[in-house]
C-alpha cells in the first residue's frame, strides 16, 4: 500500500452513491465544512474521522464509522443519518448539536456505538431505538433531552448506557434488567426520574 498521502487507495474508489448523498447533506447540516483543509473533503474518506469499508464482494466504499468529537461543530443532525445503513459507530460528543435525534437513526441496524453526550439535543428519544440490536455503547447524556425512559426495551449487547444529566421523567423502565451484558449506567442528573424499586 505503500505510505504516499492519506488513504490513496479510496481515491481508485468509488463511494455508494446513497452514502454520498447522505454525507453531504451532513456536510451542510453539521458545518463539517470547518473540518476539511487543503482541499480535502473531495472524496469523504479522506477526511479526519469518517472511516470506509469495501462493502462485501464489491470495490464500492461504505462508510462504517463517523468520529467527530470535540470539533465545535453546530447545527443539526439531519435525517440523513439513516442512509449509511453499513454504520458501526457515530461519535459526535462534545459538540454544540441542536434540535432532535432523528427517528431515521433507527435505520442503523449495524449500529454498535452512539455517543452524542455533551450537546444541545432535545425533544424525545425516538422510542424505536431498541430496534439498534448491536448496540454496545449508547451515551446521550448532558443535553436536554426531555419524555420518558420507554426507549430502553432490549438492548442484549449494550454494554454501557449513560442518559445522565438530561431532562427524562417517569421510571427508569424494568426492561432494564434485562441487559444481560450491561456493566456500566448512569441514571443521575435527571430530577424528575423515578429509581427502579425492587
Amino acid at each position: 500500500m505503500g505510505d504516499s498521502g492519506h488513504l490513496p487507495h479510496y481515491s481508485k474508489l468509488d463511494l455508494h452513491p446513497s452514502d454520498l448523498n447522505a454525507f453531504r447533506t451532513l456536510q451542510r447540516d453539521l458545518s463539517l465544512n470547518a473540518l476539511l483543509v487543503n482541499g480535502q473533503g473531495f472524496h469523504p474518506c479522506t477526511i479526519d474521522g469518517v472511516c470506509c469499508d469495501t462493502a462485501t464482494a464489491t470495490y464500492v466504499l461504505r462508510i462504517t464509522r463517523l468520529v467527530f468529537t470535540s470539533k465545535n461543530l453546530n447545527g443539526t443532525l439531519s435525517s440523513a443519518i439513516g442512509h449509511l445503513t453499513e454504520l458501526k459507530e457515530l461519535s459526535l460528543s462534545d459538540n454544540h448539536l441542536v434540535d432532535r435525534i432523528p427517528n431515521s437513526i433507527v435505520n442503523l441496524k449495524k449500529l454498535e456505538i452512539l455517543d452524542l453526550r455533551g450537546n444541545g439535543f432535545s425533544g424525545e428519544v425516538p422510542p424505536h431505538l431498541s430496534s439498534l440490536a448491536r448496540l454496545r455503547v449508547l451515551d446521550v447524556s448532558s443535553n436536554k433531552l426531555s419524555g420518558n425512559l420507554n426507549f430502553l426495551k432490549y438492548f442484549p449487547n449494550l454494554e454501557k448506557l449513560n442518559v445522565a444529566d438530561n431532562l427524562f421523567v417517569g421510571r427508569i423502565p424494568v426492561s432494564i434488567r434485562s441487559f444481560w451484558n450491561l456493566r456500566h449506567f448512569n441514571f443521575s442528573g435527571n430530577s424528575f426520574l423515578e429509581c427502579l424499586t425492587q
